[in-house]
This record gives C-alpha cells, structure tokens and sequence, in this order.
C-alpha cells in the first residue's frame, strides 16, 4: 500500500511538472494605416502551482520579441513601415518564477500580407510664417469619393480639404494633428496623426554618424529650426582641430575608445546658438567580433531540411554601394537555423539568406534580407562596432503560385548606359533576381533569376494585374507596373529592362529614368542623406507655384507638398513619416525641373 501512494505521488508530481501549451493567433487590420491587431488565442491548459504562462510575438520586422499577455483573448496592435508581407511568430512559455526551468514551449508562424486600405492617407505639415502651418495629404489607397477631417489638436474647429492652413496659439506647446479620410467608394475610413511643435529653437539640428571604412567616419547635420546664415562647428571629442561645414568626415586614431561629438550651430537671422551631442565607439576587429542571429521559416513548409546560403554584404555609407565580402551554408532542420560571422571588422553590413535545395517552381522562399525585406534599401542595416551583435535574425519571405494560364517573361541586359533601341547589344545580365509583385496584395506571388542569356520567366499564372521587379545589391530599381493578364490576353512576352552599369539603375525597356536638371536657378537640396528633414533652397526669390514630390523605387509617389515661395527662398520639408530608404525627389518650380536621388536615415 505504501509503495502504491508513493508511486501515485510521483505520478502526480510529474504530471505537474509539465503542462501543456499550445501556440495560436488571429490578426486584422484597423482604420489606421499598416496597422494590424494581433489577438492570442493561444490555449494553456493547466498550469502547474508556482508556474506561470508568458507569450511573446515577434512581429517580423526585427529580432526583439514584445510581450502579448498570458492569456488567450490579450491583443497587441503594430504599425508597419511598409507594405509587404511579414513573418509573424507567436511563442508560448510556461516557466516557473524565475525563468529557469520551462515546463511547456510551443510556437506558431503565419505570414502577414499589410497592404493599405482604400481609404489609406498620410500628410506632412510645413511651417509658412509665425505659428501657421500648411497640411499636405497624400491618399496612400485607391478609393474615390474622398472627404478629409482634420483635428488639429488644439480645440479649434475642425479642418476640411486635402491641404488645409492653420494658425495655432502662440506659446511653446506640442500638438497632436490628426487626419481622418473617408471614402464613398468602397466606403471606409482611415486615420494617421502626426504632431507640431510650436516655439522650437531656431538654430536647433541634431546630426547622424555613419562609419565609412577603419576609424572614419562621416557626419551629416540637419536643421529643424527655421534660422538662416547657418554655420556649423564639430568638436569629434579626440582633441583634434574643430570641423566645419553641414556634413564633414573624421578619421579617429586606432584603438578601443569612446569620443563624444558635440556639433554647435550657429545663426545669424535670429542670433541663436545650440548644440546636439553624440558617441562614436572605436573597437578593432578580431576574432572575438560575432555578428550573429537566426533564420525562421515555417516548419510545415518544405524543404523540412533546409539549406541556406548566408552572405554578410558590407554597406558603403557614402556611396551606398554594396560588396558581399563573407558567406556560409549552413543546414537548419524544421523552422530554426543558427548562423553567425567571426573576426568581422567594425562597419555597416546588411545580412542576407537563400534556401538552396528549396522548389524551384509554384510555393517557395525567395531570398530575404535581415529582418524581412526582398528589396536590399529596405532591410535592417547592422552597425557593427567590435564585440557581438546578436538578434540579426532573418524571417524567410515566400510567395505561392496559384494554377492558372498567365504567363509573363522578359529579358535583362547590361550595358554602358545603352539606349533603349540597343539594348539587344548589351551584355545579358544572369543570375539576377526577378520578383512578381501582386497588385491586388502588393505581396510577392513568385521568384525567379535570369538564365545565361538574361531571360527569365514566370508561368501558369492566375489571371489578374502584376508588377515585375528586378533586384540586385547596388542597383535601384523602377519596376514595370500593371502588367495585365485576361482571358483574351494571357501573356506579355517583352517585359524587358536595361542594367545601367555607370549609374547602377535598372529601368525598363523605353524608360527615360532619372530627369536631367532644367535650369536650376541654383536650386540646392540639402542635407543629402538625411534622417528627418531637408530644405530646398533656390538663389532668387521670383519662383511662384512651386511642388515638390518624392516617389519610392518601384515608382510609388509618397509625398507631394506645395512650396512655399513668397519673399523666401528655401523651404524645409518634414520627411520623418517616411521609411528609411532611397527616394527620388522632383522639384517643378517656373522653369526649374529638377530629380534627385535621396538617401532617407532614421
């Protein structure tokens, strides 16, 4: 009898040691733009007596998980930067009260397609004179029908129109501005808030640093007070000579060491003077130096015994090229696989996984950027100063091919920036990655690379309207939109682009690309990159019915402002609504027509 209760005990105790968990969510979108709610539904069972259940959700956009709750019900919501689909994981935990010892784990993926609603806007604001502001919206949906409310956050009446003007109280104070759009057709609404702060220093700046190569670096300053007859003073915080100018480079000696920055800005119209601060951390190479993460994707998913090829690609800040400088295969059995780089000298770097033994037809992953990105002026750049960097994880992107009698196919050729009609002499551009982008979803349907002679194609396509997109590290691309496929014409056969080899574009075949300057009258866009704000100045004050508009790489305007011209001449224009990337800014003023390319740092 006695052994009996003993055994039943220890049965018992068992049983309690280890609970069961099982890992699920749901998600849908809200009114606000690229913004999806995430509900747990995550079941727990019984949880052992000094346990406790924790669940955590990595949202597919960095390798930092937020904590959901620990119950099944609790909902998170996330903003994204960007459509695109995303690989979102939901881990469960039950551990006892220290962490120490895990009594029950599961985890669950699903891939995420954020796209805009039909109602979808943004705006940015410009300051005209004293405390008034100009409101620009920016309809990021396709719906029509539009009305505009906007609540300019202090108390006044509410505003109407696409592009308002508004006057606030004079005194120091922040406001909360926010848009609220509405479509007839389909009939939605949408909001984006954004905020303005009235009576800010008008000689602030703040400044950026991005390491060029060894101990040098490059500084780059912006203005986000409304002085002028700017001028610029840098103590680098090593004793050396003071640095001038908007955006200079320092070389620090060699070293384990820690320097503050200190840039003071002057100006003269009013007479105000202000300072910003920062650290530049100097550590050499060595083996010790780990730039590290992991890769997920779906378990269920085959290959079950992935493959990866994994290259770390070293990032130029300053020209924004990019050179693949180590790589490594590694084998991840089901949804995990561990990587990591050694003896890697201090410098910016993307990171970058492709499955080698994946299907090379219908559902596959296609290759993908830390965290989650096919496009490489996307994905999560890794600063690496000396020791370890861990977290570089990478969420697999993939797309599925649907039956159907589509078919679209094309050509790349490289050549010295060779006209369109002599494109059949240029070099063909192999093994290039080929991307089909679903209009309806704005997500990846399929991946492919160009073959020996350039060509490449996708088949047995659904019936509907798709983008092409070629990618290359170093090149910007300009996708060929809405190719439509119906059933009296199921293919386009001549979906063709040039590789410019000097000035590192792809376009398509018969694209002009990048406007020459017209006159420019000394039009300056500065600075150039930037992390937040620029100003357009020009050398006359007669411009009238200026605009400037900023268009993503796949041709997407993101941004359309009017400039203020009377008796001034420059304008600063807000861009911290905008993603970090490369953008193209058009400037149309009088005779002035003006496109630049610009490099946007958060």
């Amino acid at each position: 009898m006695k052994k009996l209760l003993l055994t039943l005990i220890a049965i018992l105790a068992t049983h309690m040691m280890y609970a069961t968990c099982t890992s699920s969510f749901t998600y849908a979108s809200t009114s606000t733009p690229l913004q999806v709610q995430f509900t747990n539904a995550s079941t727990y069972g019984t949880i052992p007596g000094g346990y406790t259940a924790s669940t955590y959700i990595y949202f597919g956009t960095s390798g930092t998980p937020t904590y959901m709750g620990s119950y099944s019900g609790s909902t998170i919501t996330n903003t994204y930067a960007a459509p695109g689909t995303y690989g979102v994981s939901v881990v469960v935990k039950i551990h006892d009260s220290l962490g120490t010892t895990v009594s029950c784990y599961d985890s669950s993926t699903q891939y995420v397609t954020v796209s805009y609603s039909a109602c979808a806007s943004s705006f940015t604001d410009s300051l005209m004179s004293g405390t008034t502001y100009s409101f620009h919206s920016t309809m990021l949906g396709s719906g029509t029908g539009v009305s505009y409310s906007w609540n300019f956050g202090d108390g006044s009446a509410l505003g109407t129109g696409s592009n308002p003007t508004h006057t606030y109280p004079t005194g120091a104070a922040t406001y909360t501005v926010t848009l609220t759009t509405t479509t007839t057709s389909p009939s939605c609404s949408s909001t984006s808030t954004s905020t303005v702060t009235i009576g800010s220093s008008s000689c602030a700046s703040s400044f950026t640093d991005s390491l060029l190569s060894g101990t040098t670096y490059s500084f780059y300053s912006y203005m986000s007070g409304g002085g002028t007859g700017v001028s610029y003073s840098w103590d680098f915080g090593d004793g050396s000579a003071l640095g001038t100018g908007s955006a200079p480079t320092h070389t620090y000696p060699t070293g384990a060491a820690t320097y503050t920055v200190t840039l003071t800005t002057t100006t003269t119209s009013p007479v105000c003077s202000s300072t910003s601060t920062g650290t530049i951390v100097i550590s050499g190479g060595g083996s010790a130096n780990k730039i590290m993460g992991t890769i997920y994707k779906n378990a269920s998913i085959a290959p079950t015994s992935a493959d990866y090829m994994v290259w770390l690609i070293h990032y130029d800040s300053l020209t924004h090229l990019l050179t693949a400088v180590d790589s490594l295969t590694i084998t991840g059995a089901g949804a995990t696989a561990a990587y990591q780089f050694l003896g890697e000298p201090s410098s910016d770097y993307f990171v970058k996984a492709a499955i080698t033994n994946g299907p090379t037809s219908g559902s596959g992953y296609t290759p993908t950027y830390h965290d989650s990105s096919f496009y490489w002026y996307n994905a999560n750049n890794v600063h690496h100063v000396g020791g370890t960097v861990a977290g570089v994880n990478i969420h697999m992107l993939m797309g599925t091919v649907t039956s159907g009698p589509g078919f679209i196919a094309g050509n790349v050729m490289t050549g010295a920036n060779k006209s369109a009609n002599k494109v059949t002499s240029g070099i063909p551009a192999v093994g290039l990655n080929i991307y089909l982008i679903s209009c309806a979803t704005s997500g990846i349907v399929s991946h492919t690379v160009t073959d020996a002679s350039g060509n490449y194609s996708f088949s047995s396509l659904p019936l509907g309207t798709y983008n092409v997109f070629p990618e290359n590290m170093n090149d910007t691309t300009t996708a060929w939109t809405n190719i439509i496929l119906t059933s009296t014409s199921t293919s386009a056969n001549n979906i063709s682009f040039i590789e410019h080899t000097i000035s590192m574009t792809i376009t398509p075949v018969g694209s002009s690309g990048i406007s020459n300057t017209v006159n420019n009258n000394s039009l300056v866009i500065y600075p150039n990159p930037t992390n937040g704000n620029i100003t357009v100045q020009w050398g006359n004050n007669t411009i009238q019915n200026g605009k400037v508009s900023i268009t993503n790489l796949i041709g997407q305007k993101v941004l359309e402002t009017q400039l203020n011209t009377r008796n001034v001449t420059n304008n600063t224009i807000n861009l911290s609504q905008l993603q970090a990337g490369i953008y193209f800014i058009t400037i149309d003023a009088d005779n002035i027509h003006e496109v630049q390319k610009l490099v946007l740092n958060h």
